[in-house]
């Protein structure tokens, strides 16, 4: 979800070129958790980022080379790594002051290859609307939308469980008609409306995250 509007705080994502379609998704997800679970309690920025611009997060492709560079950078919040997937995540800024060596990354038509992965019984599972049709960048944009929500509305001993047993997450996309059906179990809040900006129609529900042995 982006929000051009001046004002707007989204985080920035830079993912690597390499890794599959849910390699990563999952590592940009994790990337925005570890940078909210890190710096959320000594920032007012990330209140404001939360409460005023909804959580907004881009995803910016890099090469090789673009990564490495931004991987350098001293603000880089979260580093992550998922199979050959990797992501990093930076502090909320308003849209229109992103790091120049930042925007200039690619946003739009980031789209990896699907393959087939393990599904790990133990880990959280991210859901997302297939139906859709999201591209990677967008999906993994939703799936980190979702993490967090799910991280705020969880209880303490759920999240100490969670990275104790090594913060894993699952990534599956299935038919409207079955996201439908597994979200009635959650509060409005879990779930993922989309605001528009991108790709796809205002108030199209796009993820939530779920226990595997739901799934």
């Amino acid at each position: 979800m982006i929000d051009t509007r001046e004002s707007a705080l989204v985080m920035p994502l830079v993912l690597s070129k390499s890794g599959s379609h849910q390699e990563a998704i999952s590592a940009v997800a994790l990337a925005a958790l570890e940078a909210y679970r890190s710096s959320s309690e000594d920032n007012a920025i990330w209140d404001k980022w939360l409460n005023e611009g909804d959580g907004g997060k881009t995803v910016r492709r890099a090469n090789d080379k673009d990564f490495a560079k931004a991987a350098s950078r001293t603000d880089v919040l979260a580093s992550t790594k998922v199979g050959e997937a990797k992501a990093l995540a930076f502090t909320p800024v308003p849209y229109t002051e992103m790091d120049s060596a930042i925007r200039r990354l690619q946003v739009g038509g980031t789209e990896f290859e699907r393959r087939e992965r393990f599904h790990d019984p133990d880990a959280l599972t991210i859901v997302l609307n297939a139906d859709l049709g999201m591209s990677t960048g967008k999906s993994a944009a939703q799936a980190a939308h979702a993490l967090l929500a799910w991280w705020d509305l969880a209880s303490p001993r759920d999240r100490d469980d969670w990275v104790e047993g090594g913060h894993r997450v699952n990534v599956v996309e299935v038919a409207s008609s079955i996201f439908q059906r597994l979200s009635l179990s959650l509060t409005p809040d879990a779930i993922i409306h989309d605001a528009g900006h991108t790709e796809i129609e205002s108030g199209s529900m796009t993820a939530f995250v779920a226990d595997a042995s739901s799934l």
